[in-house]
């Protein structure tokens, strides 16, 4: 008896197919290359038609995805990428829907749509870069900020405490696959989350992707700006805050 054809035999596609040529711009040291490539490199991995991708985004950073993938892509509006994604898959349920957010765009925002997306159990795959900060907007703090964090927006720190993606998603309470790695206080976070997802694949873990039910995924990627930022932020903060 034989063993099975794996499905990593005769692929069709190699990374080089699901790149754009759109240049890439982000800044120099984003996490957000390194999830990009090996989406590229995921996506080569499987027998489904290039043309029966489809990546939608809202507003942000990582939300420029649709450009840098050689498949269908929406950029869609702040906030309502899975709400504009479930119509699409409700739609064409034949194709694989990818929404790609960020903790801005989908927990402030668009946290009423991501929740219901999850709780509605679509079937979406769902990727969530978590920066801790609003990075395109130069540098406010965001839902997922830590309490005290002092930014452009907060000079005397957050008073608010941070929402975790992770109990977000368990709330929701849909059939869902969750993969969380990493913190966004480790620069190497981005690209350990490269490694995992790319294991899962190669171990044959990534069951749900051609399943039921949505696969949320999240990583965190530290803002390099907000890196630059904090190292002379030190210098306006006021003495006082006027709240105490």
């Amino acid at each position: 008896m034989t063993a099975p054809e794996s499905i990593h035999t005769h692929l069709p596609y190699a990374k080089e197919d699901f790149v754009s040529g759109q240049d890439v711009r982000w800044c120099p040291g984003c996490g957000d290359y390194a999830i990009l490539s090996v989406m590229q490199r995921t996506l080569a991995q499987f027998t489904t038609p290039r043309e029966n991708h489809v990546f939608i985004s809202g507003i942000g950073c990582a939300s420029r995805f649709p450009y840098y993938m050689n498949t269908y892509g929406f950029h869609t509006i702040h906030g309502r990428a899975p709400a504009i994604a479930t119509g699409l898959k409700c739609a064409r349920p034949d194709l694989t829907v990818w929404v790609v957010t960020g903790d801005g765009d989908g927990l402030s925002i668009g946290g009423n749509h991501l929740i219901h997306c999850m709780r509605r159990n679509v079937d979406l795959n769902i990727i969530l870069v978590n920066n801790q900060i609003y990075g395109l907007t130069k540098g406010q703090y965001s839902p997922t900020s830590e309490k005290g964090k002092i930014t452009k927006s907060s000079p005397y720190g957050t008073i608010d405490y941070p929402i975790n993606p992770l109990c977000v998603a368990i709330a929701a309470e849909g059939s869902a696959d969750i993969l969380v790695i990493g913190t966004t206080n480790d620069p190497a976070t981005p690209y350990v989350w490269a490694v995992a997802l790319a294991d899962q694949l190669e171990n044959g873990h990534l069951v749900t992707y051609e399943g039921e039910g949505h696969t949320a995924y999240t990583t965190g990627n530290p803002c390099v700006q907000d890196v630059v930022d904090s190292f002379f932020i030190d210098d306006v903060v006021p003495d006082a805050d006027p709240m105490c």
